[in-house]
């Protein structure tokens, strides 16, 4: 257990670094491909009991701001900003609703499925063979602002709010 000045010994501080990196790589999920953010993959988690996450993660050439909703229906809106080229995941089987990657676009674009790169290429580079074999990437894109929308099939929108 951590303390703070606001907190006691005994429990647990949500102000420590610990908890901001997990939080940006998990949530946000947001990971440095390179040293400095000099490229990264973000796969934020959003699903119909947290609709929606956004943050920001410093990076060395300035921060990289990440936006994700669960809207009703099963689709998922990504926006990632960033001064540095990246990719952005979703999952190719939402984990909360179970409905199945049936569509993405990029910036507007309709994207093919299998157009997303090797697996084999994100296994070595993030290192977790789990989080590749449940995400779909998009291809590297240039610094600025991006927009990934996925559309998934069979979804149980139950929980959402209205």
């Amino acid at each position: 257990m951590l303390g703070c000045r606001t907190c006691s010994i005994t429990c647990r501080c949500w102000c420590s670094r610990l908890d901001v990196q997990w939080l940006s790589q998990h949530t946000l999920g947001v990971t440095a491909l390179q040293p400095g953010y000099g490229s990264w993959a973000a796969a934020p988690f959003v699903s119909q009991d947290l609709h929606s996450v956004s943050g920001r993660v410093p990076a060395a050439s300035g921060p990289i701001d990440v936006n994700a909703s669960w809207k009703i229906g099963g689709e998922v809106s990504v926006i990632v900003t960033a001064p540095t080229p990246g990719r952005i995941g979703v999952y190719r089987t939402h984990p909360s609703a179970g409905g199945a990657l049936t569509g993405v676009t990029v910036n507007g674009v309709s994207i093919e499925l299998d157009a997303g790169g090797s697996d084999d290429l994100w296994t070595a580079v993030l290192g977790d063979v789990s989080r590749v074999e449940e995400r779909w990437y998009t291809e590297l894109l240039p610094p600025g602002r991006h927009v990934v929308v996925a559309r998934y099939s069979t979804v149980d929108t139950t929980h959402h709010p209205s």
